[in-house]
């Protein structure tokens, strides 16, 4: 559709900036509340995140993808207020971390 031709642009875009500034774009998808409270919801917010998944790889560009230790929280609606309280932010900080760690190896 549309909107992921235009994201799958920016995203390269993107790229390309950060290459000439000798750095490496990576990115971090999250997740939201919705996801974890509406099955509606959580059907078409997959079609988005594979659709961003999808963009990542073919421009090998790096994704970290929160979704997964979301989900694997015994609760991960415990993680939201509206938007990420301090569990989930510290959540997202330590992966965050690790995953630029193990990109500067």
């Amino acid at each position: 559709n549309g909107i992921v031709g235009s994201y799958a642009q920016v995203i390269q875009s993107a790229k390309e900036t950060i290459a000439g500034w000798n750095g490496q774009l990576a990115l971090v998808y999250l997740p939201t509340r919705r996801r974890f409270v509406s099955p509606g919801a959580r059907r078409i917010l997959d079609r988005y995140r594979a659709a961003v998944l999808k963009t990542a790889m073919t421009h090998d560009i790096p994704i970290l993808d929160m979704t997964e230790f979301f989900t694997a929280h015994n609760d991960p609606v415990a993680l939201f207020n509206e938007h990420y309280n301090e569990v989930g932010h510290q959540l997202v900080a330590d992966k965050t971390n690790s995953f630029i760690q193990a990109l500067r190896r």
